[in-house]
């Protein structure tokens, strides 16, 4: 629970929107933003 309330947190600060990508679903998710180069990623899983 703190983990998704602590994305949440951050995602808040993001002031242009597709700036911040939250990963909170599988590795796939987390394979994708990197190939897209986003810039800020934010993930707890395990």
């Amino acid at each position: 629970m703190l983990d998704r309330q602590l994305q949440d947190t951050i995602k808040q600060f993001e002031k242009i929107k597709g700036t911040v990508t939250k990963i909170d679903r599988n590795t796939k998710q987390l394979v994708k933003a990197l190939e897209r180069g986003d810039k800020i990623i934010i993930t707890t899983l395990q």
